[in-house]
């Protein structure tokens, strides 16, 4: 008898332990916000396109976020010279400041609005699949400022 207990523990116990061990592993990597993003009245300007863009933003962080920002940031590679004009346009860009998401808020949460302008080398990638990437910023119950990826799907 004890060596069907020990072969029970070696098939049976240890891949649930493994599977147990993995989805933590994963649930520690999942992300805190995610949402869904709409590009509408798109205006093509030389090297610059302008879009009105609508931003939806769901928390599943674990807590309410309250006083955060969110904001665009450049998912293209940026140069060394801090003055290249391409790379200061993520700081001309509107930022969504004072917002305030629940945790896991099932109602319809009014969606963010702002017009942005970016280098057209951005749009081309968001076109060919990329996301815009926005990105929240808010102090955590201890106090500390924490900087986190928003996950986004178009809305067609």
């Amino acid at each position: 008898m004890q060596r069907n207990t020990s072969r029970v523990f070696v098939y049976f116990c240890l891949p649930c332990l493994a599977l147990c061990l993995a989805l933590v592993a994963l649930a520690n990597d999942a992300r805190n916000f995610a949402g869904f993003y709409t590009i509408t009245q798109v205006a093509k300007q030389g090297e610059k396109v302008e879009m009105r863009l609508s931003l939806q933003v769901f928390n599943y962080s674990g807590a309410d976020v309250k006083n955060a920002t969110i904001s665009l940031k450049s998912s293209l590679p940026h140069p060394d010279d801090p003055h290249d004009r391409e790379a200061l346009w993520e700081k001309a860009q509107p930022t969504f400041r004072g917002v305030t998401l629940h945790l896991n808020e099932r109602k319809v949460v009014a969606p963010l609005e702002g017009t942005f302008t970016v280098p057209a080398r951005e749009y081309e990638q968001w076109i060919k699949g990329a996301r815009p990437n926005f990105v929240i910023e808010f102090q955590d119950a201890a106090g500390k400022t924490q900087r986190q990826p928003v996950e986004l799907t178009q809305v067609p």
